[in-house]
């Protein structure tokens, strides 16, 4: 017996339905990656996202219906505009009815099929705001595009992923520092080296012997200890 596996396109899975449409675009290794540039990664992205059944009219419609959702949650998020936001929504109405057990239901519906995955992403960005702004974030790698909803118990994620931006911002911040570092040793090196005078084996006159006049001692390069991990006590030079 065979049994197939499809694997998850997303880049970020597991994120609330607005943000995992956003998302559909993404960066990796700085290529663009857009999973609704086909009918064929579109649906694949509605079966990963939950969504395959969900009522749905043309496919050719409703990746367009995404596309423009795609583009006015990311306005909307991004500060720009929520008018495009708006006309989405426009798209969705709540039909509101009461089971036979005298339940209660709300039931979001959009005026067009092709438009109800697109109505229930749009739909979903509401909920979130409602339910916590501050916690709907972007990764802080200015690098990447992804954005997350923050459900740490303190609110301090930062990144999209730990493993990948969080050690590469870490690694980043670490080679800033040392190459500061770097430069202000070298500056404050070159006014010592100013200060002193020439080498040695530059100083040649009366009082110098003839092995010190024909001798150039080098001091360590402090640059290159540092790059090593070597303050000057641990210098080998």
């Amino acid at each position: 017996m065979t049994s197939t596996r499809t694997t998850d396109p997303r880049a970020l899975p597991d994120e609330p339905l607005a943000l995992d449409l956003v998302n559909t675009e993404f960066l990796p290794d700085g290529t663009l990656v857009d999973l609704l540039a086909t009918a064929g990664s579109t649906r694949a992205w509605l079966t990963a996202a939950g969504l395959d059944e969900a009522p749905s009219g043309d496919p050719g419609s409703t990746r367009a219906a995404l596309r423009q959702a795609r583009t006015a949650i990311r306005d909307a998020l991004s500060g720009r505009d929520t008018a495009p936001l708006n006309e989405v929504l426009g798209h969705g109405r709540v039909r509101l009815s009461v089971s036979a057990g005298l339940v209660p239901l709300r039931t979001l519906d959009a005026d067009d099929p092709a438009w109800q995955p697109a109505v229930m992403a749009a739909a979903n960005l509401l909920d979130l705001l409602e339910q916590a702004p501050d916690r709907i974030k972007h990764c802080e790698n200015p690098a990447c595009v992804l954005w997350f909803f923050d459900t740490t118990r303190n609110g301090t994620r930062r990144w999209c992923s730990m493993a990948v931006c969080g050690n590469r911002m870490k690694a980043r911040r670490h080679y800033d520092r040392v190459k500061a570092r770097l430069n202000q040793h070298a500056a404050v090196g070159g006014k010592d080296r100013a200060a002193a005078g020439p080498p040695w084996g530059q100083r040649a006159g009366p009082g110098f012997p003839e092995t010190m006049q024909t001798r150039v001692t080098e001091h360590h390069d402090a640059p290159s200890c540092m790059l090593a991990g070597l303050d000057d006590r641990g210098c080998p030079y």
